[in-house]
């Protein structure tokens, strides 16, 4: 359900002012497509800023619980339940906090492992040049060792 959607509804029981849906993981997405499901962007979870504070506890209240109904037909939520809560004390800024901090990790932790795998390929590439000038000295040594040296019987020496 789109936030169009979704402030189509609660606009009924308050001004909606703000609306944020978190959209499902891409890999989610990429399962769900192959495993033939429909391709719209799906949401899993969402904030409703509504401008008064009784109608967001009343909407909470209503709708915690509650399957979101509808005609049978046409209706592709129609078997989905709300779980709605009011969060006292909770500002929008704490969630766009929150949204930059996990943005912040997960962009800490692909720059980590890309450092990672930087660091592997080095040892790689180094181990992989050391075989290659280890070789080579066994060669030197090798063609060193096949070179003819002519070897002269010594004759014993003749005691007196």
């Amino acid at each position: 359900m789109g936030h169009k959607k979704i402030r189509k509804l609660f606009m009924v029981h308050g001004e909606v002012d703000r609306i944020y849906l978190t959209p499902e993981p891409k890999i989610n997405r990429q399962k769900r497509i192959k495993a033939g499901g429909n391709k719209r962007k799906c949401f899993t979870e969402g904030w409703v800023e509504f401008i008064d504070k009784k109608a967001a506890k009343r909407v909470a209240l209503m709708f915690n619980g509650v399957i979101t109904g509808g005609k049978k037909q046409h209706n592709f939520y129609r078997e989905d339940i709300w779980n709605i809560k009011y969060l006292p004390k909770f500002t929008w800024e704490n969630l766009t906090h929150k949204i930059e901090l996990d943005k912040q990790l997960a962009d800490k932790q692909v720059r980590n492992e890309v450092a990672l795998s930087r660091k592997a390929n080095r040892f790689y590439a180094q181990q992989v040049q050391k075989s290659r000038e280890i070789e080579g000295i066994q060669k030197k040594r090798k063609r060193k060792e096949e070179k003819f040296i002519r070897d002269f019987p010594q004759k014993d020496p003749v005691e007196d």
